[in-house]
């Protein structure tokens, strides 16, 4: 039985959520920067107060820590003097559920007692923005959201949850909605949030500079042109930007071992590996038995944690070798568990790039979310040392996160894979049409071994490098024929 009324909980939420503004938002004069998916949502709320938005639900999937609140606020600041006082409404679902009450009612108490008309009867400029905030903890959610949206196009949801929030969309809700996934901290956004500066400018990089090198690596032109524009791009962003936080490795360090979630800027250093290891546990603990066949025990937790330790030191592991080194476990719950942890967000996974059966045969490779997840595990058994070995396999993991986000953004990039052949290349990328890219990482220098024996494997269209001094273009000639390398600075991809 719920412990106070729907009525009076949407009341209560009203007045809570304008007193939040300032704790999650920050006062006047020390805002809390905006990430660069706040203009991708804020543009499709405009969109809709212009009444030109087909799409009426936006959800934002994410990893739990990584400021999805704070989003929701922002935009609840920025866009409130645009709606009539109490038409724009913010709702925590796993508050309503610690209060017995469900989504349903709520709504229909928002309806009846604060709009005092039903939403079909709203006019054209009577607009309602409703900020739904973990949907996930509400059974059935998306078909509710979709029964109120259904109502009126004058409704507009912006949805988060984790991130296999989408995974749980009903068809007909799929035709409504437009997705934004975000992501833990990239460097520049970390550099935002951190407030470095030189001279008391601080340091603003142009999305419009950035997509041209993301559209120059992987973008679909002939290999003159990607040489042409990359060379071009180099330049412009080492003159651009490097120089403004030179010297730009202590800071990429620092990012990579403590700086992927905005509530780690301004922590020390002990309390930033805490935290993130209490976040890894909450998913372990609340988001899994949500988003997959994982029960709710401390033993799970305390599997999960253990599974993501090793793939902490070593990415390629087999669920036979998860299952021995942890005792006590099934290779299906190892199954279980890392499927969960890919759907909240906390893992990615990469397959190995070959034919059916050798997909099948090899084992996975399995990358945390975000560098610093991998520095607090291994601060959990008292294995960090920030040496050059751990710097590297910690920017390994930045790198195959950036092409997931890539992936999402960029129409020519299809598929990431590893390669599984001793000697070869760290990764694989599928671009449109089947062509395939071989890609090397390194934190020191890296020759062209790896790299063009993956391409001689797979027959691939052009290589990349990153690692440090890397730079320019070479062509290589083979018994296969010739393949163009392009080679880019370690401290130009971090930019991206």
């Amino acid at each position: 039985m719920a412990i106070i009324s729907p009525r009076r909980y949407i009341e209560r939420q009203i007045t809570l959520s304008k007193g939040k503004i300032i704790s999650w938002v920050g006062e006047s004069d020390d805002r809390k920067p905006k990430r660069g998916i706040f203009e991708s949502v804020a543009g499709e709320i405009r969109k809709f107060l212009r009444n030109e938005n087909q799409k009426n639900v936006i959800i934002v999937p994410g990893l739990r820590g990584i400021g999805k609140t704070t989003l929701l606020f922002q935009a609840y600041d920025h866009f409130n003097s645009k709606f009539a006082e109490e038409k724009i409404l913010y709702l925590a679902c796993d508050d309503i559920d610690n209060f017995d009450l469900d989504l349903t009612e709520v709504l229909d108490a928002y309806e009846r007692f604060i709009l005092k008309s039903g939403l079909e009867s709203l006019g054209k400029d009577e607009k309602v923005l409703i900020f739904l905030d973990e949907a996930h903890y509400q059974q059935d959610w998306a078909q509710k959201v979709k029964s109120y949206s259904d109502r009126s196009e004058n409704l507009l949801f912006v949805v988060t949850g984790p991130s296999a929030l989408s995974l749980e969309i009903t068809s007909d809700l799929a035709r409504r909605k437009k997705d934004f996934d975000m992501f833990p901290l990239n460097f520049p956004e970390y550099l935002k949030i951190k407030g470095m500066s030189d001279n008391d400018s601080n340091i603003m990089l142009h999305e419009k500079d950035i997509d041209k090198l993301k559209k120059a690596v992987f973008g679909d032109i002939d290999s003159d042109l990607r040489k042409n524009r990359i060379e071009n791009i180099v330049t412009t962003l080492r003159n651009k930007y490097l120089t403004k936080f030179y010297p730009w490795e202590p800071k990429l360090e620092e990012f990579l071992l403590y700086g992927g979630f905005p509530f780690c800027v301004g922590q020390d250093e002990l309390e930033i590996h805490e935290d993130i290891l209490e976040v890894c546990d909450r998913i372990g603990q609340e988001d899994l038995p949500l988003v997959s066949s994982v029960g709710k025990s401390g033993k799970v937790a305390k599997n999960g944690l253990n599974a993501l330790q090793l793939i902490a030191d070593n990415p390629t592991f087999s669920l036979r070798r998860i299952a021995e080194s942890i005792g006590n476990i099934s290779r299906e719950s190892v199954s279980n568990l890392l499927r969960g942890y890919e759907k909240a967000g906390l893992i990615q996974i990469l397959k190995p790039y070959g034919s059916a059966k050798e997909m099948t045969r090899k084992a996975n490779e399995y990358y945390l979310a975000s560098p610093t997840v991998q520095a607090s595990l291994w601060q959990r058994v008292g294995g960090l040392t920030g040496d050059p070995e751990q710097l590297g396999k910690l920017w390994e993991t930045y790198v195959v996160n950036s092409l997931a986000r890539f992936k999402r953004d960029l129409i020519n990039l299809e598929d990431i894979f590893y390669d599984y052949q001793e000697g070869g290349a760290d990764f694989i990328l599928r671009m449109a049409g089947g062509n395939l890219v071989a890609m090397e990482v390194g934190w020191g220098s890296k020759d062209v071994r790896q790299v063009m024996k993956t391409l001689n494997r797979v027959d691939g269209e052009y290589g990349i490098v990153i690692s440090d001094q890397a730079e320019g273009h070479r062509e290589i000639e083979t018994e296969k024929g010739k393949y163009d390398l392009h080679f880019l600075p370690k401290e130009i991809f971090m930019l991206l």
